[in-house]
């Protein structure tokens, strides 16, 4: 009797993935002769996508890659887009050695049957190295050296370019820096806006009763109507940048032999480039790296001292 074919598409996608996009990214892969297997997922993002490194197989060389499932916003993702404008981001040479490309078995977007799409993207691998994310460094003393060289590598040589001028001066309204970085996460339905009433928190209020009996002044009211910042400006510059930078968007070469150093790190590769914008808020990458960074090693803090701290960075004369 003979045995049923086995599925071009890893039964273990459907984790993530509601019935209808698996059935048609399973479709597209048997057109396509491209086998899909994942290998595990990627987390750390400020979107509601989900990526997961996957082994592609379309007949030549089996290799890696990073599926990207793009779900429908309010319109059809950009993501394909974003992509090819990164492509031609930097000067000479920066792109191809430092930013992610297309995978070859999908040069154009999947798409998932309503109005949202599926990326293909590369992995960096071969030669001497092999590549893993940054997160791999979160549990090690290292880590602070990466960060440094990267950002300096992004805010630096990424924009060692000549960008238009579109006025005299950076200068930005607070608040409009502020809303421009959190666009709709402050919003009703957002994310911030979401955790905030689960805790309770006024939105509007200029004030916060802290735990310990003081009164605390409210970021939101900054970030939704300007409370506190009102009449304040800073210094906008724009340029090429990630958007979501994060340890799972980045990708380091790992020596077979010896251990990790400064001159590895100058050869990482940014992925995920959905959020990449040539006039973005350069100053957003480091700090958007540090708190995901953050965020994530507070996951192994106890409660109590997740309250002390929380009381150091808020009242840090206490």
């Amino acid at each position: 009797m003979d045995q049923p074919a086995r599925s071009m598409l890893d039964p273990r996608l459907k984790e993530h993935l509601a019935a209808q996009e698996f059935g048609t990214l399973s479709t597209w892969c048997e057109n396509a002769e491209c086998a899909i297997r994942l290998v595990q997922w990627l987390g750390g993002g400020n979107t509601q996508a989900q990526l997961a490194v996957v082994l592609i197989d379309d007949g030549y060389s089996p290799r890696k890659g990073v599926l990207k499932y793009c779900p429908s916003r309010t319109a059809a993702p950009s993501d394909f887009l974003a992509f090819k404008r990164a492509s031609g981001s930097g000067p000479s040479g920066f792109a191809k050695e430092h930013l992610v490309g297309i995978d070859r078995a999908a040069d154009k977007p999947i798409p998932n049957g309503s109005d949202g799409l599926f990326l293909l993207m590369e992995w960096r691998s071969g030669g001497r190295d092999n590549y893993d994310t940054m997160a791999t460094l979160l549990d090690r003393e290292i880590l602070g050296t990466a960060c440094e060289t990267i950002v300096k590598s992004t805010l630096l040589e990424w924009n060692n370019v000549k960008h238009k001028v579109e006025g005299p001066k950076a200068d930005l309204p607070a608040v409009n820096f502020l809303q421009e970085i959190l666009g709709r996460r402050c919003e009703p339905g957002g994310p911030i806006r979401a955790a905030t009433d689960r805790l309770g928190m006024p939105c509007a209020d200029p004030y916060l009763h802290a735990s310990w009996g003081k009164l605390l002044s409210n970021p939101l009211a900054a970030a939704t109507s300007g409370t506190w910042i009102g009449g304040m400006s800073v210094l906008g510059f724009r340029g090429n940048a990630h958007g979501d930078l994060h340890a799972d968007n980045i990708l380091i070469p790992w020596p077979h032999q010896g251990s990790l150093s400064v001159a590895h790190f100058k050869r990482y590769v940014l992925i995920d480039l959905s959020t990449f914008s040539d006039r973005g808020l350069i100053a957003v990458d480091p700090a958007h790296l540090l708190l995901s960074i953050i965020a994530r090693r507070l996951g192994d803090v106890s409660a109590a001292r997740k309250s002390r701290l929380a009381r150091l960075v808020l009242e840090p004369e206490y």
